[in-house]
């Protein structure tokens, strides 16, 4: 059976819809003159909001793959750790939980999903204050 190419391209996520949208919107923007909104502004509009999305993107696909790479480490050092140890070292709960808190602060992920969390919320904010100071100042 012959998968689908075009399967990685789905929309899964907030800034994919922001990056559909905004590129009809260019290009409806440069073909028709709206009466609304200056043709200027929206182009530029729709350029902010491009690279906004492009941006989440990267984002987001470096924060998966450090992530994975996150995962494969531990794995090799609790393995690497754990044949170091007896089994009853290993049973012991105490001592997967001080080998997680350890790995966690050498490899600077105790924070990780809430930083990037609000790296995200930053990067929003700053995205509707670019909208907005377009909207209000051209």
């Amino acid at each position: 059976m012959i998968e689908n190419p075009l399967k990685s391209l789905r929309i899964k996520n907030y800034y994919s819809y922001l990056l559909v949208l905004s590129g009809f919107i260019l290009i409806i923007s440069l073909i028709y003159e709206p009466t609304i909104i200056s043709q200027a502004k929206l182009t530029i509009l729709s350029l902010i909001t491009i690279v906004y999305g492009l941006v989440e993107w990267i984002r987001e696909t470096n924060f998966n793959n450090f992530v994975k790479h996150l995962n494969h480490e531990l794995l090799v050092t609790w393995e690497e750790e754990s044949a170091k140890k007896g089994f009853t070292e290993i049973m012991d709960k105490t001592w997967e939980s001080n080998f997680r808190k350890k790995f966690m602060k050498e490899y600077k992920a105790e924070n990780l999903i809430p930083d990037y969390q609000i790296k995200t919320w930053i990067l929003f904010i700053v995205y509707l204050v670019l909208l907005g100071m377009v909207l209000y100042f051209l």
